[in-house]
C-alpha cells in the first residue's frame, strides 16, 4: 500500500499542525516520529489511502514511507513513523484530472452538448501545458459559462418532466455517486503513476 500526505509549499499541514521536513538532493525528508497510543485525530501521524485523496487538500501531495503500526480510520490513516520520499500531483496534473472529470461529465449529461463546452476543456488542457495564456482559458471559460445558461434556460422547459422522474433518480443516485467516486479514485491513481492519456472530448451536438 502506497501512503499519501498533503502539505503547503513550505512543508506545513494545511491545518497547521505540524511541519515536516522536505525531501532534497533526491533524498527523502527526515524521519517524523510520536510516542504513544496512536489515536486517530488524537496521537500520530496522519497519512491518506489513494482512495482517501478525494476528501482532502493541500497545496502538495507527497508520497511517503511509513514504518511501524497503520490504523485505518475512516478517510485517513494514522501512523507512527513516517518520511517524505517524493511530490506527485502537480498543479499541471490536477488541472488535467479536473478537465478529465469535465470531460466525463459532458460524455454522461444526457442533453445537448455545446461546443463552447467542449471548447473550454480544450482549452483548459493546453493552458495546464503551458500551450495557452490565462487570457484565453477565461474568454474559453466565459464562453462555457453562457452555454450553462443557455442550458439552464432551456432546462427550465423541461421541470416539470424532470420531476416525475425525481423518485427514480433519487432511488439510483447513490449507486451512480458511488459508482463515479470509484472512476475518480482510480483516475488519480494513474496520474499519481505517471500522465494518462486525457479522457476523450465527446462531440458537440449544437
Amino acid at each position: 500500500m502506497k501512503y499519501y500526505k498533503y502539505l503547503n509549499s513550505d512543508g506545513w499541514t494545511p491545518q497547521g499542525y505540524g511541519q515536516y521536513d522536505l525531501p532534497a538532493d533526491g533524498k527523502p525528508g527526515k524521519w517524523h516520529s510520536v510516542k504513544g497510543a496512536l489515536v486517530p485525530c488524537g496521537n500520530g501521524l496522519h497519512v491518506m489511502r489513494p482512495q482517501d485523496l478525494l476528501e482532502w487538500y493541500g497545496e502538495q501531495l507527497w508520497q511517503i514511507e511509513v514504518k511501524g503500526p497503520v490504523i485505518e480510520s475512516g478517510t485517513k490513516c494514522v501512523v507512527r513513523k513516517m518520511r517524505l520520499v517524493r511530490q506527485v500531483m502537480s498543479d499541471r496534473k490536477w488541472r488535467l484530472f479536473a478537465c478529465d472529470c469535465a470531460a466525463r461529465a459532458l460524455s454522461f449529461s444526457g442533453g445537448e452538448i455545446d461546443q463552447r463546452s467542449i471548447d473550454a476543456i480544450r482549452v483548459a488542457r493546453a493552458y495546464a501545458r503551458g500551450q495557452a495564456t490565462e487570457k484565453q482559458l477565461a474568454a474559453a471559460w466565459e464562453a462555457a459559462s453562457d452555454a450553462a445558461l443557455d442550458a439552464a434556460s432551456d432546462a427550465a422547459l423541461d421541470a416539470a418532466r424532470a420531476a416525475a422522474w425525481a423518485a427514480a433518480w433519487d432511488a439510483a443516485s447513490d449507486a451512480a455517486w458511488d459508482a463515479e467516486r470509484q472512476w475518480q479514485i482510480a483516475r488519480i491513481a494513474k496520474y499519481l503513476d505517471g500522465e494518462p492519456r486525457a479522457y476523450p472530448l465527446p462531440k458537440a451536438t449544437k
